[in-house]
C-alpha cells in the first residue's frame, strides 16, 4: 500500500523534485511518513513522521543528485515514526531500500542477522533487506555491478511475501536494482532517465512508456535503460505499453478535492466505460470477454470476487444478471474466499472487480477461482495490471487515475462494466427480447445525462449533508438492486467523514438495529419506482416512529417522499434497474460534504490507503 518511486539519470541534479512530486502524486497510497535518498558521492537521506510537504521542507531547495529513491508509507510492522520510515539502511549505510508489501520470514532473519551481529534501529520488515544485502555484498572480492547484481539476486531468493523493492549500493553511482513479487511495480522509460514506481502517476510527466513489472522479475535501471531478469539471472523481454492518459488527469483541476473532482468526473466515466461497446447492428454488445460465443452460451453460473466498494458493485450486478439473465450469481469477499470450505464447485465464470487490479485478496480469490477451475474474467481501471494480466478477459473501465482513496467514478464505471456483461450475456442466451434489450441499452447510455443532474443538486445536498454531519450514527436503507448503494453510502460516510454508519436491507432494521434508533440518529433512505416501494415505504415509517430523522433518496416523479421523510433528495427519472448509479451519485455528494462539514481530511482519511496490496 505504500508508494515508491525511484530515478537514474544521466545527470548529476533534477532527482530531488522528480522524487518529491513523484510521491505526492503516490501520496494517496500513504501518508503516515515519508522519506527520500539522494545518491551521489555519498547518500543523503531524509525522512519524517508526517506528509510529503513536511519532508519537502526538510530537504530544501539545495540538496539534490541524478539518483534517488523515495517513499510515502502506509504502516503495517511498527507505527508511524521517522525511525520507521522508509528509505532503510544496513550497518555500514552502503544499501538504501524502500519497500511495499510485506516480507513474511522478517522475524527469522531478523533474529539471524541479530545473532551474527547486525544492530537494527527500525520496527519494519524492510530494515532486513538490508543487512542481508549487506552481508552478500561484503562477501565480494569486487562490488561491480556484475558481481553486486548476483549478489542482490542471492538477497532476494531469501525472502518469502510479497514487495516491491527497490535499492541502491553505495559506490555504483546511476544504478538502482527492483524486483516485484506481488506488489505492483513499474519503470517508466526517459531519454537519459528510468524511473521505477508503484504507479503510473508518478512517472507519466516524464514519460508514457512503461514496463510493467511481474511477479518473480528482478530488475537493474540505469541512465540508458532496464535490464529484466528472473531469479536465476535470465534475461527477460518484455515491450513496453502505452499510458493513454496524461498528467492532468491525475491533477485537482480547481477542485477542493480530488474525491470532488472524481465525482464529477462521474458522468465521463459513464460514457468512458460504454466507449465503443454498444453498437446499433448485432452483435449490439460487443466486449474484450477473451471467450467466444459458445463458452458464454454455456455459462450458467457466476462467482464475482471483490472487496470494499467493488463488492457493493459486484452485488449490484448480481441482481443484474440474474434478473435479465436467470443464471444464479455468487458474490463472495475476496478476503474469504480463498479461505473458504471445500466445497466442490461447478466451474463457470469467475468475475474479479478491482480498480488497481492489484488489489492483493483479490489477486489471491483470482488465483484459487483457476485452480478450481474457473475461467476468469476481470472488471479493472489499469491496463497491465495484475489482475489483468492474470485474467482470461478484462473489462477495462477506463475510468483514467482515480486518486482519491473513496473510490466514486470508478464505482461507476464498475457498474456499468457488469450491466454491459448481463446484456452480453442476454443477447447470446436469448433470455430476453431483442427490442427489451435495445431499451435498456438506450436507458444505460442515457445515465451520464441522468448523473450530471444529480451533480446539479450539489448545493441542496451539502445543506442536507450539514446535518448528517452533527451526527455520531448513521443508517442506510435500501431494498433490492438499491440495498448495495445503501451499504456504499455507509461505507463512504464511514471512511471519509469518521461518522459510524451501516447499511441495511429495508426489513433487517427490526431484527436488531431498531434498538439503536433516537431521535439523534438520522436514516438515509433510498426509495425507487419498482415492486418494493411500498415495502421499503412501510419501513421508513416504522423508523418514523422511533423517532429519527429521515433523508429520503428517491426519483423525481415520487409523490409520496414528503410524508414519509424529513428530507427528500431527488434524481432525475429512470428505470429501476439503473438507479444505482443515480443513487450512488447523491450519496457520494452526500458523504462527501458531510465531511467537508466536519473539517476532515477527505483525500487522505486516517489509517486508509487506496490500494490494499497486502492481505
Amino acid at each position: 500500500m505504500c508508494g515508491i518511486i525511484g530515478i537514474v539519470s544521466d545527470a548529476h541534479s533534477g532527482a530531488r523534485e522528480i522524487l518529491l512530486n513523484g510521491l505526492e502524486r503516490l501520496e494517496y497510497r500513504g501518508y503516515d511518513s515519508a522519506g527520500v535518498a539522494l545518491v551521489d558521492e555519498s547518500t543523503a537521506i531524509y525522512k519524517t513522521a508526517g506528509r510529503v510537504a513536511a519532508l519537502r521542507r526538510m530537504v530544501g531547495a539545495s540538496a539534490d543528485a541524478g539518483t534517488g529513491i523515495a517513499h510515502t508509507r502506509w504502516a503495517t510492522h511498527g507505527p508511524p515514526s521517522e525511525t520507521n520510515s522508509h528509505p532503510h539502511k544496513d550497518c555500514k549505510g552502503r544499501v538504501v531500500v524502500v519497500h511495499n508489501g510485506i516480507i513474511e520470514n522478517f522475524s527469522t532473519l531478523k533474529k539471524a542477522l541479530q545473532d551474527d551481529g547486525h544492530q537494527f534501529v527500525s520496527q519494519t520488515d524492510t530494515e532486513v533487506f538490508a543487512h542481508l544485502f549487506e552481508d552478500e555484498l561484503a562477501a565480494l572480492d569486487k562490488v561491480d555491478l556484475e558481481n553486486a547484481t548476483a549478489a542482490f539476486r542471492r538477497t532476494i531468493s531469501k525472502l518469502d511475501g510479497q514487495y516491491a523493492i527497490v535499492t541502491s549500493v553505495a559506490g555504483l553511482p546511476g544504478v538502482l536494482f527492483a524486483a516485484r513479487s506481488h506488489a505492483p511495480l513499474l519503470a517508466g522509460l526517459a531519454d537519459g532517465m528510468t524511473l521505477f514506481a508503484s504507479d503510473a502517476t508518478a512517472v507519466v510527466e516524464h514519460t508514457k512508456q512503461v514496463v510493467y513489472l511481474e511477479d518473480g522479475d528482478l530488475a537493474v535501471a540505469t541512465p540508458e535503460g532496464l535490464h529484466l531478469f528472473d531469479i536465476d539471472g535470465k534475461t527477460i523481454e518484455r515491450a513496453p505499453q502505452t499510458i493513454s492518459w496524461d498528467i492532468e488527469d491525475a491533477q485537482k483541476g480547481g477542485y477542493d478535492h480530488f474525491m470532488l473532482k472524481e465525482i464529477y468526473d462521474g458522468p465521463r466515466a459513464i460514457n468512458d466505460a460504454l466507449a465503443g461497446r454498444l453498437f446499433p447492428t448485432p452483435p449490439h454488445v460487443r466486449l474484450e470477454l477473451g471467450m467466444d460465443d459458445a463458452r458464454l452460451r454455456g455459462i450458467g453460473r457466476i462467482l464475482i470476487l471483490a472487496c470494499g466498494t467493488s463488492f457493493h458493485a459486484g452485488m449490484v450486478g448480481k441482481y443484474v444478471i440474474e434478473k435479465l439473465v436467470g443464471i444464479p450469481v455468487e458474490v463472495a469477499y475476496s478476503s474469504e474466499y480463498r479461505y473458504g470450505s471445500e466445497v466442490r464447485e461447478e466451474p463457470g465464470l469467475a468475475v474479479a472487480i478491482s480498480q488497481s487490479g492489484e488489489t492483493a485478496d483479490t489477486l489471491a480469490a483470482l488465483r484459487e477461482a483457476r485452480s478450481r477451475g474457473h475461467t476468469v474474467l476481470s472488471v479493472c481501471n489499469v491496463v497491465g495490471s495484475t489482475i489483468a494480466r492474470e485474467s482470461d478477459g478484462v473489462l477495462y473501465i477506463q475510468s483514467g487515475p482515480e486518486i482519491g482513496v473513496a473510490a466514486t467514478k470508478s464505482f461507476l464505471g464498475q457498474l456499468c462494466a457488469l450491466y454491459l456483461l448481463a446484456f452480453r450475456l442476454a443477447e447470446i442466451q436469448g433470455t430476453l427480447p431483442a427490442s427489451d434489450l435495445r431499451e435498456l441499452e438506450r436507458g444505460l447510455q442515457h445515465t451520464s445525462r441522468l448523473v450530471d443532474q444529480v451533480l446539479q443538486k450539489s448545493e441542496t445536498i451539502a445543506e442536507q449533508a450539514a446535518l448528517i454531519a452533527k451526527a455520531d450514527s448513521c443508517f442506510f436503507l435500501g431494498r433490492q438492486v438499491l440495498y448495495p448503494i445503501a451499504l456504499e453510502g455507509a461505507l463512504k460516510l464511514k471512511e471519509i467523514s469518521y461518522i459510524h454508519a451501516e447499511g441495511y436491507s429495508g426489513g433487517e432494521l427490526k431484527h436488531g438495529p431498531f434498538a439503536l434508533l433516537t431521535p439523534d440518529t438520522p436514516v438515509v433512505a433510498l426509495l425507487a419506482p419498482d415492486g418494493v416501494y411500498s415495502k421499503m415505504a412501510s419501513n421508513i415509517i416504522e423508523v418514523k416512529a422511533r423517532g429519527p430523522q429521515v433523508f429520503i433518496v428517491t426519483t423525481a416523479s415520487d409523490t409520496e417522499a414528503e410524508q414519509l421523510g424529513d428530507h427528500v433528495i431527488r434524481v432525475p427519472d429512470t428505470e429501476a434497474i439503473f438507479t444505482p448509479l443515480t443513487h450512488a451519485a447523491a450519496l457520494h455528494l452526500l458523504s462527501y460534504h458531510a465531511a467537508a462539514a466536519r473539517g476532515c481530511e477527505i483525500d487522505k482519511p486516517r489509517n486508509l490507503a487506496k490500494s490494499v496490496t497486502v492481505e
